[in-house]
């Protein structure tokens, strides 16, 4: 075990016991100045590092190269916590004319801020306190901006924490002046340091063998992330897969994990194979099912098409094999998919508002059950799981953010506290996955995307429900972020799922559009609505143009939606199929954002609306798994989700339903 080491960097005075005091002092024990060197500590040698009151000190550009030498010194876990003067604090003792706080004398008798007028002492912050050798005050911070300076740093865990808290020894001796400073403190690649593989093994083990099988999954999915050459850990994830019928994934896990888990993994690869390809047979051929796409439903009541979205979504659940809400419905193999943690999240904020509308406490109940599954399945780290087979970068940001959806609403309709706790779990490791720029750069499937506006939107939510602006900072940066990606006509760039083509699916684009209408409606402070509100209002004029013009190609009896499955940067698209989970997104956009805009929005929105009821499986249907589905695509072998049912349609329908049903209340969370 090594002696712990802990920096005091630009100590003045201060000289603390087992500390390495760090100043340009002859005195300090290391004498260094900043403005010309860094730290002289190899990588990851140092366990906690401080530096009050100093960094305002240093220009904007050399305060975060030294930010960036504090991460590169710190051991995994290590902790770095920085004080500084506050501007928020300072401007508003100035505009409020504070003469007491200005006119503060130290202890020698001598004037604590120099200059004849309020002006002359609040600038001394900008450009002056100097503390010899030529070292004067240069900047001054607010919290936001030294956030973003460690995050950008490589910080997976920034908060603000109050004067003297910290996970550092001896913070009374180094913090002072609460009354004008903020202390931020951040810890470097704590999940990775506080991660033991063999007590996670024995968990999981024993979550095993109480039937818990979601949940020793996300303990073998850390193992995957943290120790990937663990060959025992390796080898459980192959046969979890392997007992769940999850031929597929095993493969892909032995392909991927090989090395580590031997010449035994390596052998189960042909048998994996052919068990894969016996399980994934159809049972029916595509031309089996050429009906669904030839048929057109009566248009029923908005109430019946909605509660047919809910009754599949509850089918969905029972077909489940572990308490979720299955993914999908494959038509043609006549089998379910596993329960997806990410759906399931969003799904139960409809069924609580359907329950509210119907006072049906059985799907009231259904919810509770769905967001007890959610938290028995949190990963230990905070953010939202996987459905057992999945190995990925574990858990993702986007995912995460639905799930927390999906608590917050729980929390509001029960006042359980263990679902605001959960939400807050899940915020405070969403946080750590966002750069300085707003992107989500950890935890992500490709790359930072724009449709994370929706995560955002859960973010603000969050520090709405629990007064944190911790939340709200963050949602903030990904906000902004998501506004620079919006193009003249109102199309956005990052969005789709890959880079080779720049025609995203409507859902995608849905996501994104969806996620800011809904911080307009939240209004947070530090977002400019009427900017968001002139960037949605192109992309809605884009989408009903759109319906517009494709409604008057409709061929008679054929119920081709007018929403095609993909927009290209101009809002044109040659598409002879559409994508029903978008279409439904799309009508709930047009109908939050209709009271903005002077153009009339509900009337393309209930043309959307009218579509869907033409193509969803209600009519003449008695199939429990197929009747209140909604397809990926028209038709179904289109090119969103081809062939199957997803979950998220039937939810996303459901949303924009209960818009017309309930006018005068918008159910919270849901859309």
């Amino acid at each position: 075990m090594h002696d712990k080491i802990y920096i005091n960097l630009c100590c003045g005075p201060i000289r603390l016991k087992n500390w390495v005091n760090i100043d340009y002092i002859n005195s300090s024990d290391i004498c260094l100045d900043l403005e010309k060197d860094l730290i002289p500590f190899p990588d990851n040698s140092v366990d906690g590092l401080a530096c009050i009151s100093a960094i305002n000190y240093f220009t904007f550009e050399r305060g975060q190269e030294i930010i960036r030498d504090a991460f590169r010194v710190l051991r995994p876990g290590g902790i770095a916590r920085f004080g500084v003067q506050d501007l928020r604090v300072l401007s508003a003792h100035y505009l409020n004319n504070n003469t007491t706080f200005w006119n503060q004398r130290l202890p020698s008798g001598q004037i604590r801020f120099p200059g004849k007028t309020l002006a002359q002492k609040f600038n001394a912050f900008f450009t002056g306190f100097s503390v010899g050798q030529g070292h004067n005050c240069k900047v001054i911070y607010d919290y936001e901006t030294l956030e973003i300076f460690f995050r950008d740093a490589g910080f997976d865990q920034v908060e603000e924490l109050a004067y003297r808290v910290s996970r550092l020894p001896d913070i009374e001796l180094l913090d002072n002046r609460p009354e004008q400073m903020f202390f931020l403190e951040a810890v470097k690649e704590h999940e990775a340091a506080a991660f033991d593989p063999a007590a996670a093994l024995r968990r999981a083990d024993a979550l095993l063998a109480d039937n818990r099988h979601l949940a020793a999954w996300q303990e073998l999915l850390s193992i995957a992330r943290f120790t990937p050459h663990m060959r025992g850990g390796m080898t459980r994830l192959v046969e979890t897969c392997i007992e769940h019928e999850e031929f597929g994934y095993a493969v892909t896990t032995v392909e991927r994990h090989s090395a580590a888990g031997g010449k035994t993994m390596r052998r189960m690869l042909p048998s994996l194979a052919l068990k894969r390809k016996e399980k994934e047979r159809n049972i029916l051929a595509p031309a089996d099912l050429a009906c669904l796409d030839a048929r057109e439903n009566r248009i029923l009541s908005d109430f019946e098409h909605a509660q047919g979205c809910i009754e599949w979504l509850v089918q969905a659940r029972s077909a489940s094999k572990d308490g979720g809400v299955s993914s999908v419905y494959y038509p043609l193999r006549k089998a379910w998919g596993l329960s997806y943690p990410e759906t399931t999240g969003y799904i139960i904020a409809t069924l609580l508002a359907w329950s509210a509308l119907t006072r049906d406490v059985r799907i009231g109940e259904l919810a509770v059950a769905l967001g007890d599954w959610e938290l028995d399945i949190q990963s230990p780290c905070g953010g939202a799981g996987e459905p057992v087979g999945l190995v990925v970068s574990n858990p993702r940001s986007f995912n995460t953010g639905q799930v927390l959806l999906g608590w917050m609403a729980l929390f509001e309709a029960t006042g359980e506290p263990r679902f605001i706790r959960a939400a807050e779990r899940a915020g405070q490791w969403l946080i750590g996955n966002v750069d300085g720029q707003g992107r989500f750069v950890r935890n992500v499937y490709q790359g930072p995307h724009s449709y994370k506006a929706r995560v955002a939107w859960a973010l603000f939510e969050l520090a709405a429900m629990t007064g944190d602006r911790k939340y709200a900072r963050c949602a903030t940066r990904i906000t902004d972020w998501t506004l620079e990606q919006a193009t003249e006509s109102g199309w956005f760039r990052n969005i789709s799922l890959t880079d080779d083509l720049q025609r995203p699916w409507t859902h995608l684009i849905s996501y994104t559009l969806v996620g800011l209408v809904q911080i307009a409606h939240l209004a947070p402070e530090g977002c400019d609505v009427d900017y968001i509100v002139k960037v949605l209002r192109k992309a809605a004029l884009a989408i009903s143009r759109a319906q517009e013009e494709r409604s008057g190609l409709r061929m008679p009896g054929a119920p081709l939606p007018a929403q095609p499955g993909t927009y290209d940067p101009d809002w044109k698209s040659a598409d002879q199929w559409s994508c029903l989970t978008g279409n439904a997104q799309s009508a709930f956009f047009l109908y939050r954002l209709d009271p903005y805009v002077a153009e009339d929005l509900k009337a393309p929105c209930r043309e959307i609306i009218t579509d869907l009821k033409r193509v969803h499986y209600m009519d003449g249907i008695d199939d429990p798994d197929l009747r209140g589905g909604l397809a990926g695509s028209w038709p179904l072998g289109g090119g969103y989700c081809a062939w199957t049912l997803p979950n998220w349609g039937p939810k996303f329908f459901a949303d924009a339903l209960l818009l017309f049903l309930n006018p005068t209340v918008s159910p919270r969370f849901t859309g």
